[in-house]
């Protein structure tokens, strides 16, 4: 029997892994009870895309036979998941001492690591090297991305980038 797994990889895509066999030369795979596969591989998983965020799916497996034909192996065992929310962004930006700025987020999902970007006087343009990353939801700022340390006195914008497992990502809407 083929027996799925499924694990979330962001708002939008799920990893549906099983085992393979020397009987099937592919698979199909389906989605939340659709007579219609949503992808056939000849690999041991499959990545679904193009899902809803925050949604309930269910994935099962059917290999196809080396002499052609699917098989009714898998269809009956499925594996559910509900999709990631969209990343909400920022909650809060304070400064906890002259030179340090704290910034948090509401989100918590085991994966997404966060991309910090910071610039001074106006919201960040400059997206390719974050100021730091973590994956806790909660972090201490004391430098911009080149290096130079926080001023005193000074306004700063910060922007937060999910990075997903499936290294898609995406940036809360306004800056703090």
């Amino acid at each position: 029997r083929i027996s799925p797994s499924v694990s979330v990889l962001s708002p939008n895509s799920a990893r549906v892994t099983w085992n393979v066999s020397s009987k099937y030369s592919s698979y199909q795979v389906f989605s939340s009870a659709s007579t219609i596969p949503v992808g056939t591989t000849i690999f041991s998983s499959y990545t679904a895309t193009g899902l809803a965020a925050d949604t309930n799916y269910s994935f099962s497996v059917a290999g196809i036979k080396q002499s052609g034909g699917a098989s009714t192996d898998g269809i009956q065992k499925s594996a559910a998941i509900k999709t990631w929310p969209q990343f909400p962004g920022i909650a809060s930006l304070s400064a906890t001492s002259p030179i340090t700025l704290q910034a948090s987020w509401n989100y918590s999902y085991a994966g997404p690591t966060y991309q910090v970007y910071i610039a001074q006087g106006a919201a960040p343009t400059d997206f390719t090297t974050p100021a730091a990353t973590t994956t806790a939801t909660t972090i201490g700022i004391v430098q911009l991305a080149n290096g130079a340390a926080i001023l005193p006195n000074t306004t700063y914008y910060v922007v937060v980038r999910a990075k997903y497992l499936d290294n898609t990502g995406e940036f809360n809407a306004t800056a703090l």
